[in-house]
This record gives structure tokens, sequence and C-alpha cells, in this order.
């Protein structure tokens, strides 16, 4: 509308302004009704131009999330009147039908709850106050260089501030945004104003222009230049040599010559930026481009595209995509300059995907996800979603990514949604925080150049996908995070350093870390062993004197499979099992390549076994060495042969090397001595102490329990003892 020379005072009800402005837009008789009731609203009606038209008043409703309806009893609502909702503690959310054009003073100040509100771009003015002392203007992510915005309006700034730079994008200022502000000294608005309310900069003695952008369409009473009265004055007063600057035949100047302030023309386009230069869509989608001119008042700007059928431009930058190509956009003032941006139209998208479709947090940690869509496809926006914002939050950030936040324990649904409406899920499962957390090993040593991997845990019950891990002394050792909980130790120069894993929520564990000398040599122990087929034996390694290699990055083979196998056991030691008659080599090699190896000769398993003597008489204290033997052409690893003693308290035995033993005398009587071999052959010796075989009582012999095979009911004894002994 043009804006009207009008008695300056302040208007104390936006109900009565709004009224106006539809009297002034219509040229139509109104009247207004009395107080009227509409369940838990009151509201004022009136009629203008076959309008029927609703100012809620009050509303009495204790419910916390509020959707204010569009129309009462017939009457459209296009107004939320001065102290509406005021101090209604009940209310948390509250969402503004589009056909809502003015808030009123005051409407939801004192709302200590409220922390949502839903508003359309449709608003004309805002009262001031309109959302002081709610929780939605005490939250700072509401906040953008010291005004507080409700969607894309500009409703309050911070005392004592000296620069006001509103956003680009900004629709609307509300009244009295700087209401006496002393310290202002500038106030920029861009070129997406559209609306600025009464006294946006009232009583601002220090701000000596402002320059109007040729996008505004209504600017209320003493918006800027005026102060308020002396004493005993009734209407505000106007600044001296206040300046507005602005194009000509546009509101500015109309505001200027309503007011008699001096108009200085800044029609002409300085400079201008414009917010990509490049663009991609898919088809179907919408974008707005954003321009900036300098001064903004030379606004009054043509937008164009090269390519309809690719992509076509409004005159408000919005670009709409039509089909796949190339098109570009352009926009021009009118003293000629201009700005571009190449847009490529993409397929709109078939199919989208998340980057997990399963995550698992502890409460209060964040995730980083992504989404893509099908090959060839394209979209610029995507809308992010939670099923349960009590477990899990999601926020919007660059590109295609978004912030996953666990709040507490449960599971949640993330959804991703693209403008044609493709969606893709991610299931949050969110655990309690980490109270404690363990590493793997508390220390270790490597030789120098070695890597090691390390894990943590957390207490059981928790959870922790983020954690950080540090060295004390990147110089001695390195730590790189791998997959899950583990990381990558490497092994840079003698000396000691303390890993550390730190949890998101400050939870540590460390791991003490010694380097030793990198290993110039290897050897086996021993360097060759004979074995019988089916025998086991344990081999280990060693490097040379002050060297080191962790026993986790050892590596044992074998030449020949099918006669020896190597598996790898505890420390530096690996388990060799004989599986052919013939010759293998079992090879260790460590981390840095050094190798050795241990010859394996293989021989036939064992039928038989004897001792050196299957009987033997000692007083007590004499020993005796005894040894065994296999069948002719077998083999039996000393190290796996099993010596017993019946009897202990008569006679011991103790293996000795090679194929011997050591026979103890220790008390009278008779004992056996047994020898085992690894697949159960076995052979006795009978040991008499202080005694002959002659004084034994038959009955005192011990002896091992026979063996009988029953055959055509004929008892066939076969014995282990000797047979001058046998019943």
């Amino acid at each position: 509308m043009n804006m009207q020379k009008r008695n300056l005072l302040k208007v104390t009800s936006t109900f009565i302004a709004v009224i106006m402005l539809f009297s002034v837009l219509s040229c139509a008789p109104f009247t207004v009704s009395a107080e009227e009731v509409y369940g838990k609203y009151k509201y004022e009606y009136f009629t203008s131009d076959g309008q029927n038209l609703a100012a809620i008043t009050s509303y009495t409703g204790k419910e916390s999330d509020v959707v204010i309806p569009s129309v009462i009893n017939g009457y459209e609502v296009c107004v939320i009147a001065d102290r509406a909702f005021v101090h209604n503690y009940h209310l948390k959310s509250v969402s503004i039908p589009d056909s809502v054009i003015a808030i009123g003073d005051y409407a939801f100040a004192g709302c200590g709850n409220l922390e949502k509100i839903s508003i359309h771009d449709n608003v004309v003015l805002i009262g001031m106050d309109a959302f002081d002392g709610t929780a939605y203007a005490d939250n700072s992510n509401n906040w953008y260089n010291d005004v507080l915005y409700v969607g894309k309006y500009a409703c309050d700034s911070k005392d004592g501030i000296s620069k006001i730079s509103l956003k680009q994008g900004t629709v609307g200022i509300a009244s009295e945004l700087a209401y006496y502000n002393y310290n202002l000294k500038s106030f920029t608005i861009p070129d997406s104003v559209k609306y600025i309310g009464i006294g946006a900069a009232f009583e601002c003695p220090n701000m000596p222009s402002i320059t109007l952008p040729y996008s505004i369409q209504h600017i209320d009473y003493c918006a800027f230049g005026f102060c308020a009265p002396d004493e005993n004055e009734g209407a505000p007063k106007k600044m001296n040599n206040f300046k507005i600057v602005g194009a000509k035949g546009t509101l500015a100047e109309e505001y200027a010559n309503g007011y008699g302030f001096k108009f200085v023309d800044g029609s002409t386009a300085k400079s201008m930026t414009i917010n990509r230069t490049s663009l991609t869509l898919g088809a179907g989608e919408k974008y707005t481009l954003i321009k900036s001119v300098s001064p903004s008042s030379a606004s009054n700007c043509k937008w164009s595209s090269s390519n309809n059928g690719v992509a076509v431009v409004d005159q408000n930058g919005t670009v709409t995509a039509k089909k796949a190509g190339t098109a570009t956009i352009t926009v021009k003032t009118a003293s000629g300059m201009s700005k571009s941006c190449t847009v490529t139209v993409k397929a709109a998208p078939s199919s989208i995907k998340v980057s997990t479709s399963n995550l698992t947090l502890a409460a209060g940690e964040d995730f980083k996800i992504s989404e893509s869509t099908n090959s060839g496809s394209y979209a610029w926006k995507f809308n992010w979603s939670s099923s349960n914002t009590k477990v899990a939050t999601v926020t919007k950030t660059s590109g295609n990514k978004a912030k996953i936040v666990a709040k507490g324990t449960g599971t949640a649904d993330i959804t991703v949604k693209t403008y044609n409406g493709k969606t893709a899920t991610c299931k949050v499962t969110v655990k309690s925080a980490p109270t404690s957390v363990t590493l793997s090993n508390s220390s270790i040593t490597l030789g120098k150049g070695e890597t090691f991997i390390i894990s943590q845990n957390s207490n059981s019950g928790s959870y922790a996908k983020n954690f950080t891990w540090s060295s004390s002394n990147s110089n001695i050792a390195t730590i790189e995070k791998t997959s899950g909980n583990k990381a990558k130790i490497t092994a840079k120069s003698n000396g000691t350093a303390t890993i550390t894993v730190k949890t998101y929520n400050g939870i540590t564990a460390t791991c003490k870390v010694t380097v030793k000398n990198e290993p110039t040599s290897v050897k086996t122990n021993p360097t060759s062993v004979t074995l019988g087929v089916g025998e086991t034996y344990t081999v280990s390694e060693s490097t040379n004197s002050g060297s080191y290699a962790n026993a986790v990055n050892l590596k044992w083979s074998s030449t020949n499979t099918s006669v020896a196998t190597v598996t790898k056991v505890s420390g530096n030691k690996a388990q060799i099992v004989a599986k052919g008659v013939g010759t293998a080599y079992v090879k260790i090699t460590l981390y840095n390549g050094k190798t050795a190896q241990c010859k394996v000769t293989v021989k036939p398993a064992p039928t038989s076994v004897k001792l050196s003597t299957p009987e033997l008489t000692l007083n007590t204290g004499d020993e005796f060495v005894i040894s065994e033997s296999t069948n002719s052409g077998s083999y039996a690893n000393s190290a796996n042969l099993k010596w017993e003693s019946s009897d202990s308290n008569i006679a011991t035995v103790t293996k000795l090397e090679a194929n011997k033993a050591k026979i103890t005398a220790k008390g009278t009587g008779v004992v056996e001595i047994k020898l085992t071999t690894y697949n159960g052959k076995v052979s006795y010796c009978t040991v008499y102490v202080n005694t002959t075989k002659d004084e034994i009582p038959k009955d005192d012999v011990q002896v091992e329990s026979s063996q009988m095979i029953l055959e055509d009911e004929t008892e066939i004894v076969k014995e282990t003892i000797p047979s001058e002994i046998k019943e």
C-alpha cells in the first residue's frame, strides 16, 4: 500500500491498526463486534469489503501444544491481538495459521515454557515484545547477530548494541525492534524485507540515516528518524538532519516526503552479489537464489533463465527445475549490473538410502549421518526427522548430512525425505553413557617399527561410539583409530609412551607402551626336531639380545603341511603336529621380515616300546638311570614321554634328557615304573627296594591292572608283571 501521512502517536491496539490497514486497502466500511466466545478462544470480528475477519483477543486453554484455528464461526482469523496468550505457562508450542497477518504487542509475552513457534511469511505486523519472556527467546539458537528471529521475522534486539545487520531472507521487522537504543549507529536492511513495524528504531539518536530497500511494501509509524516528545508535548519528535536513502518512486521516497526527511536517491547499484554461482537440482525441485545489492535501495532487479525448458525463475529468485540439462539464471539491476548462476538439472530421485541403517549410540553422544540418491539422480533439499525426540534428535547440517544426537535410552527411527517424497530410515538404539572404560592391554612391548591393534570396552550395559585416542609421546609411539572400538599403535623409537583412550563423555583408560630395538636376527628353539606321526611338539623363537618382536605379530608356516603343520599358541611359541613321514621346515617370520626355521623329521609312530630293564633291585637311596626304545624305524620324541611311579613312597621317577629317566629308591617295597608314549604305547619296570622278589608276599606286589581277554570261556591273562611272581 502507499504510505499515508498519519498522526504519529503510537496506535495502542494492533487490532485497530489492522482494521485501519484493511480499510485503506479496500476503501470499504467496516464494523467491529463485541467480544465473542469460541471454545477456549475469545475473539472480535469485523467485515471489510465482503470479508468476514476475526481477531483472537484471549485464550483460556491449558494445552501445551496449540494449533490456532484459521477460521472461527465462519470468520477468518487474521489477527492475534495484544496480550492474547500472555503469561500462559502451559503453552510449549504454537502453530500460527497463514491467515494471520498481524500479531499484537505482548501477544505471547511471559509464556515461559513456549519453545517452538511456527509462523508463515504472510504476517504484515508484529507488535513490540510479542515473544518476550518465552523459552524460545531464551534459546541462543534463535538469535542472529544479536537479533531474535521468529521464522523470517526480526522480533527483538539486544540492548546497547551499536550495529544491527539483518540476515538476508528476513521478511519483516517487528515494532520497536531497537526501541530506545542510544548506542545504535547503523541499521542494515536486506532487500528481502517487506514489512517494517511501528517505531522499529524509535529513539535511536545516534543513527543518522537509514537505507530502505526497493522490496518494502509497508512501513509503519515512526519507524525511523523519530525520538520521544519533549515534556508536555504529545507527538514524537522528528530528528534533525536524518536522511532516508532509497530508490525514487518507492515507499522510501514517500516515507521521506511524508515526514519531511531529506531523501537521497540510491537507485543506482554500486555492487551486487549472488549467493551461488552454480547449483544442482533434481527435476521438479525448487531453490531460491539470494542476491545482495549495495545500496539495498537499488534492488529493483529482474531475473531470467537462458533455458526455460530446463529451469525457470520467478522475480523472487526462486528457481524451478524442469528437466535434465543446464540453464543460466541471471539477475540484473536497472542500471545493467548482473550476476549469474549455472543450474544443472538431473533426474528426480527414485530411491534414497542412508549411510547406516542401524546405529547404536550412548546418551549424550552424537553422530554424522549422510544420504545418497540413486545413480544419476539428485536432490538438493532433504527433510530429516525423528520418530522419538526423547531418544534421538536429528538436525540437518551441510550438504547431504545431518547430526543425530542421542537423548535417552531406547530406540528411534531417523528418517530422511527428499523433495519428491522418497524416504530412507536409520534405526537408532541409545544405551547408557559409559561410567568406566578398559583397554585390551594395560602395557605392551614392541620392536621399533612394529604395529599393534589395541581395543577398548566400556562397562557392561553402556556404549560409546565416539572416542578419541592419543599418545603422550608420538616420537616414541603413535596411535591411529581404526574400525569399531580399535586403534593401531605404531612403535617409532626406543622409550616409553602412554596411549590414552577417551570416551565422548570424558572417561579414560591408558596403556603403557615400551619400545625396544628392532630385531636383526631370530632363531627357533630347537633348530631341528624328530617326531612320530601324530605327535605334537611346541617350538619357540627368540630375537637377538636387546631387541623385541611382539608375539601378536609372529607368523609361523610350514613348507610341507602333509608332513607337518604349525599353529601359533601363546607368547612366542607354536605347536607342530606331525602329519606324515618325511621332512618339512617350520618357519618363523617377524614383523620386519627376519626369519628362522626348524627342520622337522617325521618317522612312523611307535607300535611298541620297551624299557632297558624289566625289573630292578635297589636299596634305599639308590638311583638308577633307565632308558626306553621304540620298535625299529619308529620314533617318539622324548619331550612327550610320560614317566610314572605307582607308589612314590617306595620309588620316584624323574625324566632326564633324551629317552632316559632316573629312578630313586625311597622306601621298602615293590613299585612299578611306567612309561607311556604320545600314542599310548606302554612299558613297565618292576622295582624291588631293600628286598628281593622272593621275599615279597604275592599280595603286596603293586602292579597295574591286568588286561583280560575271554575266549571260548577260557581266561587268557595278559599281564604286565614278571612271570616269576604270577599266581
